[in-house]
């Protein structure tokens, strides 16, 4: 399976079980260590307090999620030995993402997936709701989808809004970097998660990240290239005296 069609099952089981932040942070962060290691091994050692550290919770937070992932068959742990030897996780690579035994308790209900207490103006606005009230569809950046999801979405909106768009979180990326966000489908981990902030900077992180590393590996090969171009014009110099 690839990388995306991992994060796809992933997902597609979520949308049956609903994950809690941390666990899909937890998820997405061993298949980032992973990706980084290029697939090479697929028993990754990786000691507690750096997952911990990585998805920003506490041991017993962290311990329920991991559990949670092994229940719903995400992923496989095997137990280090004291401090000398880290845990072993293995990413299932399975077609199957199809929850045979959930028991009744595990599926909330639709009109409140997430088990949260919201107010009235809490609710996850779907595409179709977006222009009731008689509003025209009008071709705008998107900002306005943006700013209607948390203010619709969170009270405290405003303030969410204002860290993410602060320099050192998304800056001027903010509209760009949720709507990149809403098309992957994670709206609704987004209003699920327990630190919705740090949840998105979660994200934003590795993709620049990803960018980063691009970046370089194009510079690289660029230079590589020049090196070339200049070894053969040599040689043709050379060759043609």
């Amino acid at each position: 399976m690839t990388y995306i069609d991992l994060i796809n099952r992933f997902w597609k089981i979520e949308q049956q079980v609903q994950f809690t932040g941390i666990e899909t942070k937890l998820y997405f962060a061993l298949l980032e260590i992973a990706n980084r290691l290029y697939w090479k091994h697929k028993d990754l050692s990786v000691p507690n307090n750096t997952l911990m550290n990585t998805v920003g919770c506490s041991k017993p937070t962290f311990l329920e999620a991991r559990r949670r992932l092994v229940e719903y068959n995400l992923i496989t742990y095997r137990a280090g030995i004291n401090k000398r030897i880290a845990p072993i996780y293995r990413i299932i690579q399975s077609e199957a993402f199809v929850i045979e035994e959930v028991s009744s308790k595990e599926i909330l209900p639709v009109n409140n997936p997430t088990g949260k207490k919201y107010s009235k103006k809490s609710t996850l606005i779907k595409d179709k709701d977006k222009y009731k009230n008689g509003e025209s569809k009008k071709s705008h950046d998107g900002s306005a989808e943006v700013y209607d999801f948390f203010r619709n979405n969170f009270n405290e909106s405003e303030k969410i809004i204002s860290r993410l768009k602060n320099q050192f979180a998304l800056g001027k990326d903010f509209v760009n970097f949720m709507l990149y966000l809403f098309e992957k489908g994670m709206s609704e981990a987004i209003v699920k998660a327990d630190n919705p902030v740090g949840f998105i900077m979660f994200f934003a992180n590795k993709q620049r990240d990803w960018v980063d590393y691009q970046t370089w590996q194009s510079e690289r090969y660029k230079r590589e290239g020049d090196a070339i171009d200049r070894h053969r014009t040599k040689d043709y110099s050379y060759n043609s005296v």
